[in-house]
């Protein structure tokens, strides 16, 4: 199979028209007339991952190793100095960033993850009614999703709930949600949160985007593909 061809069932999978202007799904990294190698599924393209992953591996992650534009390959910073390592083990990439978060990551969050039974997605929002206390919403999080949240209690009692994985604070609306849960909440999303009166728990990023390589995985194995999954490592350390 080569390369063109993996990037048409991904599509298929995830279509990348879905993603957004600025996003670099799609191939990173490259020839798609050239035929592909073991197939590794990961987070996203860390120096663990790539070690481990075989010479001539094709490796298709979720965060996309290339952003915006490369003007220069200065191999002693970043992504130069893992584009280089890559490079020299022959590997390929491919990403599935913002359409996948859409077609699969959120939704899966909330029905397998946080066991929601109903709800609805909107883009990169996934929508539902509870009658469940701010309490117990939270004890959910840290027992499915992340054990240390950050918070910002609801200024009233939750009946609309909200869910983006990743980065989703951009998302907070008082007329659509009581309380949002998603990742990498700035200092002045709390403060906005807090004023508007809309709670917030910081889910963390990586901890509600882990689930990427075996979501991945297995809808590759649903294409006869079998892939390898390989674990990125979270950048935080929790002390």
């Amino acid at each position: 199979m080569t390369l063109g061809a993996l990037l048409a069932i991904c599509d298929q999978i995830s279509p990348f028209e879905l993603q957004e202007s600025w996003d670099s799904s799609g191939l990173v990294i490259g020839d798609r007339h050239a035929p592909i190698g073991p197939v590794v599924c990961a987070l996203e393209a860390d120096e663990g991952v790539i070690e481990r992953a075989p010479e001539q591996a094709t490796i298709i992650v979720h965060h996309p190793l290339i952003f915006g534009g490369l003007k220069q390959l200065d191999f002693s910073r970043y992504p130069a100095n893992l584009i280089r390592k890559m490079l020299a083990k022959e590997q390929t990439l491919i990403a599935l960033h913002t359409n996948f978060d859409k077609t699969h990551l959120n939704p899966h969050v909330a029905r397998e993850v946080l066991r929601w039974q109903h709800f609805s997605c909107e883009s990169y929002l996934c929508l539902s009614e509870t009658d469940e206390p701010f309490e117990a919403i939270l004890a959910t999080v840290k027992a499915r999703l992340n054990p240390h949240p950050r918070i910002v209690s609801p200024a009233k009692e939750v009946r609309r709930v909200a869910l983006c994985t990743g980065s989703g604070a951009g998302f907070l609306d008082p007329d659509r949600m009581d309380l949002l849960l998603t990742g990498d909440v700035k200092y002045h999303d709390a403060t906005a949160a807090r004023s508007m009166g809309v709670g917030l728990i910081d889910i963390g990023h990586y901890e509600s985007e882990r689930f990427f390589a075996p979501l991945m995985a297995d809808e590759l194995k649903a294409n006869g593909i079998a892939a390898i999954m390989s674990d990125s490592k979270n950048p935080f350390a929790t002390p």
